[in-house]
């Protein structure tokens, strides 16, 4: 499966683009991660960013 890509808007007008199986909040951050094929299956965090970071609308996906 392939990742979903996102389009992710910064308080400073940039944004990022990013590939990424699932996203959520974890505390004060907004976290991506990928799942990776092995003995088992894993995840891992592909991007973590700072919610304070982040205007009120920050997410598109791609």
């Amino acid at each position: 499966m392939e990742p979903d890509i996102w389009l992710v808007k910064l308080r400073g007008g940039s944004t990022l683009k990013v590939a990424a199986h699932a996203w959520g909040i974890e505390g004060d951050e907004l976290v991506f991660s990928l799942l990776c094929r092995g003995q088992p299956p894993f995840e891992v965090d592909s991007l973590r960013i700072p919610r304070s970071l982040l205007p009120k609308k920050t997410m598109y996906r791609h």
